[in-house]
């Protein structure tokens, strides 16, 4: 073969590896581009899947947000309207308020004025109570003097009746001493001796037994004597003694009283205490008789 031939021969080969270079390379790049093809169609999918998912998340909280601001608009109008009602409110109230400043105004001069009248009106009172006193002191002296009149009323009768009650004692006593007398003329011994002491005795006064039941109260108490509810009515006499005790928690015996001067319907008499050692001075208050005290016999008398 000739050089010619050789070289074409070479250049032949050499242009069929530049040819099959060019195949393959051709090739793999066609290879490559596909392979970039299908990644970036992939990541386009998948970039569109997101942007898909991301928009449908948009839309959802576009949704919520405009939910939430059509909520918000109906809250603001809510607030509008009861900050106008409360607007409105307040107007009201401070007519209200204004009506009432006028209302205390008024009560503040009224009150003023029945301040003045009062005390005008207390002036007038203390004026009708001193006159007031005035005639209650003149009614009391006259019912003093009217009560001393009765009382001195009472006390002639009582000495009428009880100069009767003498009498009849008297008249007692006499035929008592004319048959004493009579019966120691009869005797052997006569009306003497002994009988002195005995005969003396039969002119001491002695008081009318009282009645059964006989009882009363202590209306009051001074200075050793006591007014007592019972007298001459009641079968009470000058010199009857009678008990003096106490009923209820504080239920005590006190002593005994001797009636010194007897009334139609009451007596006075001279207290003593149960231990007749013992002077008034030295008694305690709750030792003493006080008013609404019982009166009576103890033994023959029971307390209610």
């Amino acid at each position: 073969m000739s050089w010619l031939g050789k070289i074409l021969a070479v250049m032949g080969m050499l242009l069929a590896l530049v040819t099959m270079w060019f195949t393959a390379s051709s090739f793999a790049a066609r290879t490559n581009w596909k392979v970039q093809a299908d990644n970036y169609k992939k990541v386009y999918e998948e970039a569109k899947l997101a942007r898909e998912a991301e928009y449908r998340t948009n839309q959802t909280e576009r949704d919520a947000l405009a939910r939430q601001v059509k909520t918000e608009q109906s809250r603001a109008d809510g607030l509008t309207a009861q900050l106008a009602k409360a607007a409105d409110d307040n107007a009201k109230i401070t007519v209200v308020v204004a009506e009432l400043r006028d209302a205390d105004n008024k009560r503040t001069a009224l009150v003023s004025e029945l301040q003045a009248n009062n005390a005008a009106n207390q002036g007038r009172a203390d004026k009708l109570q001193e006159r007031v006193n005035s005639l209650e002191d003149k009614q009391i002296k006259q019912t003093i003097v009217t009560e001393q009149a009765i009382k001195d009323k009472q006390a002639a009768e009582t000495l009428a009746r009880q100069a009767q009650q003498d009498k009849i004692n008297s008249d007692k006593k006499l035929e008592e001493l004319q048959t004493l007398l009579a019966d120691a003329k009869a005797g052997a011994g006569g009306f003497g001796g002994g009988g002195g002491a005995g005969s003396a005795s039969l002119f001491a006064p002695r008081p009318v037994p009282l009645r059964e039941g006989t009882r009363g109260t202590v209306e009051s108490y001074k200075g050793g004597l006591i007014q007592l509810t019972l007298g001459i009515d009641h079968g009470v006499t000058n010199g009857a003694v009678l008990d003096v005790y106490r009923t209820g928690a504080e239920a005590k015996y006190l002593g005994t009283v001797t009636i010194d001067r007897a009334y139609p319907q009451q007596s006075v008499g001279t207290f003593r205490p149960a231990d007749v050692r013992r002077r008034l001075d030295t008694l305690r208050a709750d030792e003493l008789p006080k008013t609404g005290d019982r009166v009576g016999r103890v033994g023959s008398v029971s307390a209610p």
